[in-house]
């Protein structure tokens, strides 16, 4: 039997592994894109609204995910930005985390050393860095 974690994991990467098809159709002449949202609730079907530099901003990291507004599991992810139309999170489960790094589409891109900042929504206002700093891959 699989568990709650496996499954939250598994549509992580079904949803990400979706929406680098959409990213590659959308090209970058698009100003915004609709994605579809990265949580782990297999249900889900809400959309995001992400510019093309937001959504290369979340792929710099094979373990981040782009999810509607407050769909974070706090028992098993961990918010790392929150933005206007999104939120980006990242697994706190040593498999999952693994899962994340074996299943991106982009393995074996060469990624930015550091990724350029966006604008980020923090408690006291906007911010331009990731609300606990960047995280290495």
């Amino acid at each position: 039997m699989t568990s709650r974690g496996d499954r939250e994991s598994e549509a992580h990467a079904r949803s990400r592994k979706d929406n680098e098809s959409r990213a590659r159709a959308s090209a970058s002449n698009a100003r915004m894109t609709s994605f579809r949202c990265e949580c782990g609730d297999e249900a889900c079907t809400c959309a995001i609204i992400l510019t093309p530099a937001e959504y290369e901003h979340v792929r710099c990291y094979a373990t981040h995910f782009a999810i509607a507004r407050n769909h974070e599991n706090p028992e098993s992810e961990q918010l790392i930005e929150e933005h206007a139309r999104f939120d980006v999170m990242e697994p706190i489960d040593h498999d999952a985390v693994q899962l994340a790094r074996r299943s991106d589409p982009r393995q074996g891109w060469e990624r930015p050393s550091t990724p350029v900042p966006i604008p980020v929504l923090g408690r006291g206002g906007r911010r331009s860095v990731p609300v606990d700093g960047p995280r290495p891959t």
